[in-house]
């Protein structure tokens, strides 16, 4: 939902946080982390020890439908 949202918003409008004084970028993950975080959560899954072929497999898919 929330790239839906910011996909056609300019950068300084997204980076904007004036309205929130309190939040700040160093307290804050970006998207772009959590993204990351994922991806590599999905990636650890697949390399674990004892994973079966089908449990790969799936594990590829998801990897390769968050690329897409």
């Amino acid at each position: 939902m929330t790239e839906a949202w910011a996909w056609g918003r300019k950068q300084e409008e997204l980076a904007d946080r004036s309205a929130s004084p309190w939040d700040s970028s160093t307290r804050r993950p970006s998207h772009a982390d959590k993204r990351r975080e994922l991806l590599g959560e999905e990636i650890r899954a697949a390399l674990r020890p004892g994973g079966t072929e089908s449990e790969i497999q799936a594990a590829a898919d998801r990897l390769l439908s968050l690329a897409a």
